[in-house]
């Protein structure tokens, strides 16, 4: 009779009711419900603006189909094989969660209207494939000098325009040019998939566990006036920088040791006319957002934590939404030499002395 009164026709449905606002939901799993709790009870709407001007990451692919393919024949018959075009990458994940939390997530695009939808909360510009036109750039300083909140993600191949650099720097930030590399802290065996286990303090990086981050170009902080920017994390002090733009020779390999920035977050006025202050974190890798590597570790806590400080809700209650993935263990280079060392040699080792003892 409760059901009927308020319209629910579904076994084991949570309602929930507040200000005038009504949401059902399917489920009575409590990560659900209190998903639930934070959408019905948000005081605005709020929409996260995706850029579409030069190939980035769509939000609209396929989160957990990772491929389709022309035919629906399956047959190892060569001749008959279709081609099979991979769907992992992209930001589908990452929409989907947003979604849960309540906010809106849209594509956009400022190259014809030269402006920023004024609706938008949040820019997001993850992984272009083309150069920015210098009207983009002037575009992007337009929206930080009126208080705008910037999240650009930039892959080690693209070259970035000297107008947008120019706006980057006067925003505290810079781009620079190579892969990081990183002997000591880095993913399984490949030491350009930088694993970082240390944040600075930051709203963003509050909390926060192991992320790694496939593919790494380095950041730097400028002196701004007005501007106060902060590494977010960098790589280990064994690190270095490679050249992308042309190859490097081994005995031509680059030699300084030093950690590298590849994450900053700035806020403060943009020039001397803005209106309010603005905020933007930059991080030179766009893979650990895409679906292939959203939901493993703290990447997903991290771009959703980062995108949170943006639209001003770095205290909100923080609750990731789940994403369907197979359970794994993922472990450093680090993690996998120790356990090596314990169990193959160390533990046999013990017992070898014990039997000749």
């Amino acid at each position: 009779a409760a059901a009927n009164s308020f319209g629910v026709r579904i076994y084991n449905t949570a309602l929930l009711l507040s200000g005038g606002k009504r949401l059902e939901i399917p489920t009575i799993d409590d990560r659900d419900i209190a998903l639930g709790i934070v959408r019905i009870t948000r005081g605005s709407h709020k929409t996260i603006c995706f850029l579409t001007d030069h190939g980035e990451y769509d939000i609209n692919n396929f989160e957990f189909h990772t491929h389709f393919e022309g035919s629906h024949s399956h047959s190892h018959d060569i001749q008959g094989m279709a081609v099979v075009q991979m769907e992992d990458h992209g930001l589908g994940r990452l929409r989907r969660a947003l979604e849960k939390l309540g906010l809106a997530a849209r594509p956009v695009s400022i190259l014809a209207s030269g402006q920023v939808p004024p609706d938008c909360s949040a820019l997001v510009e993850a992984n272009p494939r083309t150069r920015h036109t210098p009207k983009e750039a002037e575009t992007l300083a337009a929206y930080l000098a009126a208080g705008g909140s910037l999240l650009m993600l930039v892959e080690p191949d693209i070259e970035i325009e000297p107008k947008l650099a120019e706006v980057l720097a006067r925003a505290g930030i810079r781009i620079e040019d190579g892969v990081v590399v990183d002997p000591v802290e880095h993913y399984y065996t490949d030491d350009q998939m930088i694993a970082v286990t240390r944040y600075g303090r930051h709203p963003a990086t509050a909390g926060l566990a192991l992320s790694f981050f496939p593919g790494v170009r380095p950041l730097a902080t400028v002196p701004a006036e007005g501007i106060e920017a902060s590494v977010l994390f960098s790589s280990s002090a064994q690190s270095y920088v490679m050249a992308t733009r042309r190859p490097v020779a081994p005995e031509a390999a680059p030699t300084e040791r030093r950690a590298v920035p590849i994450a900053v977050a700035a806020e403060g006025r943009y020039g001397g006319d803005a209106t309010k202050p603005f905020r933007a974190v930059v991080v030179g890798d766009a893979d650990f957002a895409s679906n292939s590597f959203f939901p493993y570790m703290s990447n997903a806590d991290l771009v959703l934590a980062a995108l949170a400080w943006l639209i001003h809700e770095e205290k909100a209650p923080t609750l990731t939404p789940p994403v369907e993935v197979l359970p794994t263990v993922t472990l450093t280079n680090h993690d996998v030499r120790t356990i090596f060392i314990a169990t193959v040699i160390a533990l046999p080792g013990a017992v070898a002395l014990a039997g000749a003892g």
